[in-house]
């Protein structure tokens, strides 16, 4: 994993761990159980919501190549309004 994913990671395990408690606690489950199932359910997904999101981020980026998890070099970028090679 590369940094982009570690950063989504912590930032989506912390946003699962809290839409999870917020379901628990509209369901009424009041107790230091619903706290710690939460965060085992954010901890759980963190990392795998962290890649995906990574992955699609760079995949929608013109001027990454996603086939060799590098930036294309700044002479060969395409502009991605009018599709002109930018120098």
């Amino acid at each position: 994993m590369n940094r982009l994913s570690h950063y989504i990671a912590h930032m989506a395990g912390a946003c699962i761990a809290g839409a999870a408690l917020v379901t628990f606690f509209i369901f009424g489950w009041y107790s230091w159980w619903a706290f710690a199932t939460a965060g085992v359910i954010g901890l759980v997904l963190a990392f795998p919501v962290g890649k995906l999101i990574s992955r699609w981020i760079k995949k929608s980026d013109p001027t990454w190549n996603f086939h060799r998890n590098a930036p294309i070099r700044s002479d060969t970028v395409q502009n991605p309004v009018n599709g002109a090679t930018v120098r």
